[in-house]
C-alpha cells in the first residue's frame, strides 16, 4: 500500500480563496463581536430587572412600614379622641397597607421569605389588638388604663416590626447597590471584549489586505524587473516565487520561456558558428579553385603562344622550300 506524504509544494491557493478566506476569519470576528453584543445585552437586561424588582420591593417595603405606622398613631389618636373619623382613617391605612403586603408577597424571594412572613404575622397581630380594643371603645369600653395597657404591649412589637423592616430595606439596598455595581462591570467587561474582537478584526482586515497586495506586488515585480532584462538582452535571469498562486504561475511560465529562449538562442549561436566554419571553407575552396584557373589561363597562354612560334616556323621552313 503507498502512503501519499504531504508536500507544501503541492498545496496550491489561489489569490481569490486567500482573500475570501482572510475576509473569512474577519468575518468571523465579527460575528463573535455580535454574539457577545447579544449576551451582554441579555445580562444587561437581566440585571436591569433584578434591579427594577429590588426597587420595587423596597418601595413596597417602605410603604408598607409607612402605611403601619400612621395606622398606629391614627388607632392611638381615636383611643385617645374618641373621634371615629381617626379610626376610618387607621381601617384606610391598614387597606393600603394589606394592598403592599400583597404586592411584596408576590416579588420577595430568598431569605427575606422568611423575614416577611414573620412580619406579616407581627402586623396581623399588632393590627387585630387594635381593631379589638377599637371595637371594645365603640361597645363603651373608654377605660384609660386597658387603652395605655394595649399601646404599651403593641408599642414594643411595632417597634420590632418597624426596626426588622428597616433592617430587610437596608439590606435589600445593600443588595441593589451591588448589582448595580456588577451590571455596571459586566457592562464594561463586555464593552471592552467588543472593542477588543473589533480592533483585532479590524487589524486582521488591514493585516490581510497588506499582506495579499504586498505578495502580489512582489511577484509582479520580479517578473517585469525579468522581463526588463530579457528585453536588454540578458536572458540569464531566472524568477524565485515559492507561491502556489496566480502570481506563482506567472512566474513558471516566464522560467519556461527564459529557459526555451536560452536554448533558442544557443541554437543560433551554433548554427551561425557552423555556417562561420563552412563560409571560411568555401572561401578556401574559392581561392584554390581561382588558383588552379589561373595557372590553367597560364598554360593555355603559353601553349599558344607555342603553337604560334610553330605555325610560324612552319611558315618560314615553306618558303624556305619555295624558294629552294
Amino acid at each position: 500500500m503507498r502512503f501519499k506524504i504531504f508536500n507544501r509544494r503541492n498545496l496550491r491557493l489561489n489569490i481569490g480563496p486567500k482573500i475570501i478566506g482572510g475576509f473569512s476569519i474577519v468575518i468571523v470576528l465579527m460575528l463573535a463581536v455580535s454574539t457577545i453584543g447579544y449576551l451582554g445585552m441579555k445580562n444587561f437586561d437581566k440585571s436591569l430587572t433584578e434591579v427594577n424588582t429590588r426597587n420595587s420591593e423596597d418601595f413596597y417595603w417602605s410603604n408598607w412600614k409607612a402605611e403601619i405606622t400612621r395606622s398606629a398613631l391614627n388607632y392611638q389618636a381615636f383611643f385617645s379622641t374618641g373621634d371615629e373619623r381617626w379610626l376610618q382613617e387607621a381601617r384606610n391605612r391598614i387597606t393600603r397597607a394589606e394592598e403592599n403586603q400583597a404586592a411584596l408577597s408576590k416579588i420577595v424571594g430568598g431569605e427575606r421569605i422568611l423575614d416577611f412572613q414573620t412580619i406579616s404575622g407581627w402586623v396581623n397581630d399588632i393590627m387585630n389588638t387594635y381593631q379589638a380594643r377599637a371595637d371594645e371603645i365603640l361597645l363603651g369600653d373608654r377605660s384609660t388604663t386597658r387603652t395605655a395597657q394595649v399601646i404599651n404591649e403593641v408599642g414594643t412589637d411595632l417597634d420590632a416590626v418597624v426596626n426588622t423592616i428597616n433592617a430587610t430595606i437596608k439590606s435589600s439596598q445593600t443588595r441593589t447597590a451591588r448589582a448595580i455595581k456588577q451590571t455596571e462591570e459586566s457592562q464594561s467587561l463586555f464593552t471592552l471584549l467588543i472593542i477588543g474582537i473589533s480592533g483585532i478584526a479590524l487589524l486582521a482586515a488591514l493585516a490581510i489586505g497588506i499582506l495579499v497586495s504586498v505578495r502580489i506586488s512582489s511577484g509582479v515585480k520580479k517578473v517585469k524587473g525579468a522581463l526588463q532584462k530579457m528585453a536588454a538582452g540578458d536572458l540569464t535571469v531566472n524568477v524565485s516565487i515559492k507561491d502556489r498562486d496566480e502570481v506563482g504561475d506567472m512566474a513558471l511560465s516566464y522560467n519556461d520561456m527564459q529557459k526555451k529562449l536560452s536554448q533558442l538562442v544557443s541554437q543560433f549561436k551554433q548554427s551561425a558558428v557552423y555556417l562561420n566554419n563552412a563560409s571560411e571553407q568555401l572561401n578556401i575552396a574559392a581561392k584554390q579553385s581561382s588558383e588552379s584557373t589561373q595557372q590553367v589561363a597560364t598554360s593555355a597562354q603559353q601553349m599558344a603562344r607555342g603553337a604560334q612560334e610553330q605555325s610560324n616556323n612552319a611558315q618560314e621552313t615553306a618558303k624556305s622550300i619555295e624558294q629552294l
